[in-house]
């Protein structure tokens, strides 16, 4: 990589070493000329010589095999020894990518508020959240026996009440405590009007 970051003399460390194979593995599916022979490299894969890899390392071609091995043997990567390079394929790159992804996909929305193509599984997640939230939002409202049943579903229904974009009532509040919100709440129900005295 070209940034001062990078500029640094000292060899790698392994962690380094696996950060830079997840930065400079292929985003999209693509094809690479590599010394006349037009190579296919999918996304999540490199296409390099072992002597690259310890260039960019300030490692030993031993030492790349080594971790090349160790990273296999955990299932992390696999490689492929081709005829001018070496194909390395990081096993399960979605998962790596998948927060960044999440992120840039946030940033396109706000970008284009206009585009109407939807990214895969976005909303699902999103939906996912919001039932997870409430299901844990439901289950502490309900781990107060002392009130009844009654008036925890009214103030459960009151609070989990969902704006647009799915944030919950409870969740636009500065500060929040169940068990303080639910005293309260129930102080309120029991003033209730005292009958008129008939004459």
């Amino acid at each position: 990589m070209e940034h001062w970051l990078y500029n640094e003399s000292r060899p790698h460390t392994r962690r380094e070493a696996w950060e830079d194979m997840l930065l400079l593995a292929n985003h999209s599916d693509e094809k690479v000329m590599i010394e006349g022979e037009l190579i296919e490299c999918k996304r999540g894969q490199s296409v390099k010589s072992l002597k690259s890899w310890a260039k960019q390392f300030k490692w030993s071609i031993q030492q790349i095999r080594t971790f090349f091995k160790i990273l296999q043997n955990d299932k992390m990567i696999t490689l492929e020894g081709m005829r001018k390079t070496t194909r390395v394929t990081i096993c399960n790159y979605d998962y790596y990518q998948k927060e960044q992804q999440t992120d840039n996909t946030e940033i396109t929305r706000r970008k284009h508020p206009d585009n109407t193509e939807k990214t895969s599984n976005k909303n699902e997640e999103n939906a996912k959240n919001e039932k997870n939230e409430k299901e844990i939002f439901k289950s502490e409202v309900f781990s107060f026996p002392e009130y009844s049943a009654e008036m925890l579903t009214d103030f459960y229904n009151y609070w989990s009440e969902a704006d647009k974009k799915g944030k919950m009532r409870w969740q636009k509040q500065p500060t929040w405590e169940t068990n303080l919100r639910l005293s309260t709440w129930n102080k309120r129900n029991n003033k209730t009007l005292k009958p008129v005295k008939s004459w």
